[in-house]
């Protein structure tokens, strides 16, 4: 109701006053308002009014936002007549205000705690909660099969699938107890997907799957040989997935429909698609290059052609750029527009994983030393004008999966996370540990990025099995 409100205020493109309920008999204000009302409302207003938001109050080796609706309005600062039409008044609750603040992060969900891979649809890693203080454990729960990637619903639950065996599970599992509310079949090496209705998209070896997230029951199904790329959801509940047969899919969320595909080829691609603010589809390939697409029709835009192949998932920063790794050793930096290289930082490894982006644009990358016998790595932050390390930091165990190395996670207030042999919280601005585990978690290592939930607690799993939670 409210965009359309503000579509028609652009439309009829008046001067100031305060909205009076009290209209103009005058036939000339009447036939100007019917003229303004007849114009073709089917225009994209969003396009061409100036950039201010409003809210109405009413988430090889793979690596693996539906957002609220944000309508552009006027600058306020420049006076508008807002005498209606009484057709438009009807629409309109005077008595409630409206929340007229610019809008901070237009890429994150607020719907649920994490419910995409790289926690929105730009993949920015970054969780709108603070991560735990302490390595204090809330529980461990045993499982068949190691995973790969969580996702975290709006109700807190938990979405995950077990991988090693050819049938899963696919599990949704209780924050607080712990206990599995269902399972499905299904083998997939990827993260679920949350949409705002509590719809949860699983790609998997046999197909692509949209389960009821209360109660696991199947809503639809794609065929095909799904499972290596996580899925994307856009602000307009377009899914976007990679296949193993390197085709990236756009569907429609609600049915499974496909809107359009595109083949890239040479193998399966593990990168998880990720989606600029014009809706621009971003990915990499083991072709060696990082691909854009257009959203709406699928049509290349342009591909950077990298010196091997990326694995990881790009990130999107704010200004468009767009930064990912390759095995090339390399971190590079994008004009998500032209596809122009703004810089490239040389690693001491072949990049596995997917950056994570602090608030001020940060860049924070693991790297596993090149043929390190101990495993050992290091954790970068990068400055995103330049590339230049802010800091490094050694880490202890960055394990190659059969999807890679896990990628950080950036809390609320800055805070680094990782695990891999060991846990770590660092500062992001410093580098300085906030807290580490002493010694290999639990005997074992991570698999899987940790996620933060609503309540403050880090979510992860390890290669044998164990689900973790530690926090309040």
């Amino acid at each position: 109701m409210l965009r359309f409100v503000l579509l028609a205020l652009a439309l009829l493109g008046c001067k100031t006053q305060l909205l009076d309920p009290a209209m103009s008999d005058d036939p000339a204000d009447a036939a100007s308002r019917d003229l303004a009302l007849n114009h073709d409302l089917s225009m994209d207003f969003e396009s061409t009014l100036p950039d201010h938001t409003v809210s109405a109050d009413l988430a090889g080796w793979p690596d693996f936002g539906q957002v609220p609706d944000f309508a552009t309005v006027p600058d306020f600062a420049t006076p508008i007549d807002l005498s209606l039409s009484p057709d438009l008044l009807a629409v309109i609750d005077a008595s409630q205000p409206l929340d007229l603040a610019p809008v901070a992060d237009l890429a994150a969900p607020p719907f649920a705690p994490w419910p995409m891979f790289g926690q929105d649809r730009t993949h920015q890693s970054r969780s709108p909660f603070v991560g735990p203080a302490t390595t204090q454990k809330k529980w461990s729960s045993p499982f068949l099969n190691w995973f790969r990637d969580i996702a975290i619903g709006a109700d807190s639950t938990l979405y995950f699938c077990e991988i090693w065996t050819q049938v899963g599970p696919f599990n949704a599992v209780d924050t607080t107890t712990a206990k599995i509310k269902w399972s499905a079949s299904g083998y997939s090496n990827t993260s679920p997907a949350v949409g705002p209705d509590g719809t949860v998209y699983l790609p998997a070896d046999d197909a692509f799957r949209a389960y009821t997230g209360s109660t696991g029951k199947v809503k639809w199904s794609l065929a095909g040989n799904f499972g290596s790329s996580s899925p994307t959801m856009g602000a307009d509940g377009i899914l976007y997935v990679a296949s193993q047969s390197g085709i990236v899919f756009a569907l429609e969320g609600q049915s499974g429909k496909k809107i359009w595909v595109y083949t890239i080829g040479g193998g399966p691609i593990y990168s998880s698609p990720a989606i600029g603010a014009d809706g621009t589809l971003y990915l990499g390939s083991q072709d060696q290059r990082l691909y854009a697409l257009d959203g709406k029709t699928g049509a290349l835009k342009w591909y950077f052609v990298t010196g091997d192949k990326v694995i990881g998932s790009p990130a999107i920063g704010a200004d468009g750029t767009v930064y990912f790794g390759s095995l090339d050793f390399n971190v590079y930096a994008l004009d998500g527009a032209k596809g122009t290289k703004k810089w490239a930082y040389a690693t001491v490894g072949p990049v596995l994983s997917s950056p994570a982006l602090g608030a001020d644009g940060t860049i924070f990358q693991v790297v596993r030393k090149n043929n390190n016998v101990s495993a050992d790595g290091v954790l970068y932050a990068l400055a995103p004008a330049t590339g230049t390390p802010k800091w490094t930091v050694e880490v202890r165990g960055v394990p190659i999966l059969a999807s890679g190395s896990t990628s950080p996670t950036v809390g609320a207030d800055g805070t680094v996370y990782w695990g891999g042999f060991w846990l770590y919280a660092i500062d992001g601005t410093t580098g300085k540990n906030r807290w580490a585990s002493s010694g290999w978690v639990g005997g074992s290592y991570v698999t899987t990025p940790l996620v933060i939930g609503d309540d403050s607690s880090i979510y992860y799993g390890t290669v044998d099995g164990v689900l973790h939670a530690i926090g309040p």
